[in-house]
């Protein structure tokens, strides 16, 4: 009886191992997640960009993350959807993208990014040295306008060329 009971055992242990291993060797790591969003530029003229002015986002995931290819990033410009392209950040947790003022951007309340602003342009994000690909949702990280980040594609910022002494 003895026998009976610990063989049982054994057989119950052989298959919790073999779950735990089968299991184990199949498991992906979790998918990079989306921690923050945020405009890390500053317009030159107070809080409204010009036209030719660069808006730089930064797209921080919750691991490092490797890209390929040129992912974009979805602006909302007034009633405009510009898209952001990838600039740098490959192998860290952030990811930046940039977008130049055009003459036509207006944008009065400021720049938003939509929850799935975040698009891969035929490319990747994926965890760093591995093949799990990101979630590219923005959950509450999205944007609804950033009042400081305004748009007046009108308006040319001025710049200095040269000075002269007289």
């Amino acid at each position: 009886m003895t026998a009976g009971i610990h063989h049982v055992l054994y057989v119950r242990i052989i298959v919790v191992l073999l779950i735990f291993l089968t299991q184990g060797a199949n498991a992906q790591p979790t998918a990079p997640a989306v921690r923050a969003v945020a405009i890390v530029s500053s317009p030159a003229n107070g809080g409204t960009y010009g036209l030719g002015e660069t808006i730089q986002v930064e797209v921080t995931f919750d691991r490092n993350v490797d890209k390929t290819g040129t992912p974009q990033l979805a602006l909302t410009i007034g009633t405009q959807t510009r898209q952001a392209s990838y600039s740098t950040g490959s192998g860290g947790p952030s990811l930046f993208f940039r977008y130049v003022v055009q003459s036509s951007d207006t944008d009065a309340d400021g720049i938003g990014i939509n929850a799935n602003a975040l698009t891969l342009n035929s490319g990747t994000i994926k965890i760093a040295g591995g093949t799990t690909n990101a979630a590219l949702g923005l959950g509450t990280h999205a944007i609804a306008s950033s009042a400081n980040h305004k748009v007046d594609g009108s308006f040319k910022t001025p710049t200095v060329s040269g000075v002269a002494v007289v």
